[in-house]
């Protein structure tokens, strides 16, 4: 969300509890929410993010009632609880969670964005892992697999609070 709102011509505000990256956001400028946006407040799109375990039927319902669109995105491999008829759009972040979401009437996958210009010049195939580096998306169980394949080329992508440990340690 940081990266659509860096790289975005449209407003992108952010609703939801303060996690690891909210001191980056709001250093950016961002505005964070930590609970619904004020009523006088106008949105064009409400999207909400999901893995999958939560439905946006409450809050799309408010999206709706407020004369906004929505737009459901996921990242993850599951079938999505909101109702369909208060999504106006689904995206898939990848094709696998497009795929399994075909109750979504208007569905798109697209792929989120890289700042490539980050990572080391290419040299063959590599195995790749983008995430935030936090304990909950268990980036050093991916360091541990990869150096069970030392002729193999990992390459561990993103930002938080383990990317000190994962760097002096890779």
């Amino acid at each position: 969300i940081l990266l659509l709102y860096k790289h975005s011509k449209h407003k992108v505000d952010f609703w939801a509890a303060d996690g690891s990256m909210a001191p980056l956001m709001r250093a950016e400028g961002m505005l964070l929410w930590n609970s619904l946006p004020s009523e006088n407040l106008e949105y064009d799109v409400f999207v909400g993010h999901t893995v999958g375990g939560w439905s946006y039927k409450d809050t799309f319902g408010m999206a709706r009632d407020r004369g906004w669109k929505t737009v459901e995105v996921m990242h993850s491999n599951h079938g999505s609880p909101t109702p369909p008829e208060l999504v106006d759009r689904f995206v898939g972040l990848n094709r696998i969670a497009t795929d399994l979401n075909g109750q979504m009437a208007d569905r798109r996958t697209i792929y989120g964005i890289v700042e490539t210009d980050r990572f080391y010049p290419r040299i063959g195939q590599k195995i790749g892992r983008l995430s935030r580096l936090v304990q909950e998306k268990r980036p050093l169980d991916f360091m541990d697999m990869a150096r069970q394949f030392p002729d193999q080329q990992f390459v561990c992508a993103g930002d938080g609070p383990l990317y000190n440990t994962m760097f002096s340690s890779a």
